[in-house]
């Protein structure tokens, strides 16, 4: 007798695939909340974020691999980073605390999530790819924060 199916899966493969889903999904408990070095990290996060966008408008033009758009993606998620980072600090040095900044910090990550995708399209200048790894060292110390993340 075989296992009963579930959508082309066998029952233990699901089990399996459910156990790592979930373990995938826990995460620790955010880093205590303190709020003058979450601002201080978020204002090395905007001027990683700031260096980045500069450097970005300094470079020349990168090579996209495909010709698809991606430049021009890229250089707009930097300006919408750059901005969300002045965002982040501002609301932070008003005295906002996790919950009210927490929004904020996830779209930062998706947005860095999204140029480094991008950024494996391009052929990037030394100092836009260098700025790139500034910025996301700067955003992973922020992490502990908001998810409980180490980066």
């Amino acid at each position: 007798m075989t296992p009963p199916r579930v959508i082309g899966f066998t029952l233990p493969v699901l089990v399996t695939l459910v156990f790592i889903l979930g373990a995938a999904g826990a995460s620790a408990e955010p880093a205590a909340w303190d709020q003058s070095q979450v601002t201080e990290l978020a204002q090395k996060f905007f001027d990683a974020a700031k260096a980045l966008r500069d450097a970005d408008r300094e470079a020349p033009a990168p090579t996209e691999l495909g010709g698809s758009g991606v430049a021009t993606l890229f250089t707009d998620d930097l300006r919408v980073i750059e901005s969300e980072a002045a965002h982040l600090h501002n609301e932070l040095e008003a005295g906002k605390g996790r919950a009210e900044t927490s929004p904020v910090y996830r779209r930062l990550a998706e947005f860095m999530q999204r140029a480094h995708q991008q950024a494996k399209q391009l052929t990037l200048s030394m100092p836009v790819s260098s700025a790139l790894k500034t910025a996301d060292d700067a955003l992973n110390r922020l992490a502990p924060y908001y998810d409980g993340a180490t980066g």
